[in-house]
């Protein structure tokens, strides 16, 4: 190939890569960064229910009590680090990636709730309407909660990621819940 076949196949990579951004981000098809963040959080929620289920399985069918920490009783059962943080949290030190196991991250952003502290799945009237675990504006780890802290403003533009007693995740628009 000669120089000027190359030097046009550059110009042509260039202005297909700026269009495309130029219609992402103008008229807002994409927002492909929150997409992804809003996908992996869910997955997350889908994680942290089957940990909870294969938690209940060894515990004769009973949630995390109140007076252990719920975090670090279904990580056992949960096989990344980085499924410990919602994705849209901040990651303040510079040079760190996300999940990495020496507190680099702002906060954790989940809650167990309190209601089913110790429960017995099977006994729960309703779990596919229960939420064991849901998104919190309380950013620490292993956080009790009663439904009630949920983040206002979501993270996920206007979407509140929850975990259900039956194992299912949901995203849920602020209006519904």
């Amino acid at each position: 190939m000669n120089r000027k076949r190359v030097w046009k196949c550059v110009i042509a990579v260039t202005c297909i890569g700026a269009a495309w951004w130029f219609i992402d981000y103008s008229f807002g098809l994409g927002s492909s960064i929150h997409a992804s963040r809003r996908w992996g959080c869910f997955y997350t929620m889908k994680s942290f229910s089957w940990a909870c289920s294969m938690y209940a399985n060894d515990f004769d069918g009973r949630t995390v009590p109140a007076s252990e920490p719920w975090l670090d009783n279904i990580q056992v059962y949960n096989d990344s680090g980085s499924l410990l943080f919602c994705p849209e949290l901040p990651y303040p030190v510079e040079g760190k990636y996300p999940g990495s196991r020496d507190d680099a991250h702002d906060g954790y952003g989940y809650a167990f709730n309190k209601f089913l502290a110790g429960a017995q799945i099977e006994k729960i009237a309703e779990p596919e309407k229960e939420p064991i675990i849901y998104e919190t504006s309380v950013i620490e780890k292993s956080v009790w909660g009663y439904l009630t802290d949920l983040p206002n403003p979501s993270r996920h533009a206007g979407i509140n990621m929850f975990a259900f007693a039956d194992g299912h995740a949901k995203a849920i628009k602020e209006s519904q819940h």
